[in-house]
């Protein structure tokens, strides 16, 4: 969930909101990803794709046999291993553009807004 809380903090969209609290062990979180990381990202439909990967997009990628899911940055693609963070350059299984954060345009704001009121 490291990357899925990578991408809520940076865009405001949670690409893991319907797996949160889905699986209770490790062999029930084992189980909803037997069919492969990216199968589960594409799932959710939250993400889109993209075959241009760019600093802050979120992939899967794989290290010693394993998928893993990863940020890229500007040295490669940044995943959590278990003393810290690993970073590696390779080509990832499938990527997906960092979402937007969509801030509200001054011309949708009412044209007379209130005052706050004191106390």
């Amino acid at each position: 969930m490291w990357v899925a809380d990578w991408v809520l903090s940076q865009s405001g969209v949670d690409p893991a909101a319907a797996l949160r609290g889905s699986y209770a062990n490790e062999d029930e979180a084992k189980a909803l990803i037997a069919g492969g990381l990216v199968a589960v990202v594409d799932a959710q439909a939250v993400l889109d794709r993209t075959d241009a990967p760019r600093p802050g997009d979120v992939g899967i990628i794989t290290v010693s046999g394993n998928e893993v899911a990863a940020i890229l940055s500007d040295n490669g693609w940044a995943f959590r291993q278990f003393d810290g963070i690993g970073v590696i350059r390779t080509d990832p299984a499938a990527a997906w553009a960092l979402p937007v954060q969509v801030q509200p345009r001054m011309d949708d704001a009412p044209e007379h807004v209130p005052a706050p009121v004191e106390d």
